[in-house]
């Protein structure tokens, strides 16, 4: 499975992503979007302010780490994951083997 990770430090990625699994569990982005409504600005402001997001875009439509501001990079889990929360761990606990994975399969066969 492929994750959007903060390439500085996976473990930014990490923590927001089980923050928002707790937010989800405990019904916190549910009032959130009832209150600033599904897919608006004003929702992505409130999850940016709440810490929810993952990361921020800039004007050129690069992904930053909403935790640092370094860039963020798509990379593969270990084969056979396909929870996303267990994916963003499994890349957090070894950063260097998802980038090789990544790196091969990316390369032409």
């Amino acid at each position: 499975m492929h994750v959007l990770v903060c390439t500085w430090d996976p473990e930014h990625t990490l923590g927001r992503a089980e923050f928002q699994q707790r937010a989800v569990k405990n019904g916190a982005i549910a009032k959130l979007i009832a209150r600033h409504g599904d897919g608006t600005p004003a929702l992505r402001s409130a999850f940016v302010r709440f810490k929810l997001a993952s990361y921020t875009k800039s004007a050129d439509g690069d992904k930053h780490c909403a935790e640092c501001g370094a860039l963020m990079d798509e990379v593969l889990s270990s084969d056979g994951i396909e929870d996303r929360l267990e994916a963003v761990r499994d890349v957090a606990q070894d950063f260097d083997k998802a980038v090789e994975r990544t790196r091969r399969a990316r390369m032409p066969s």
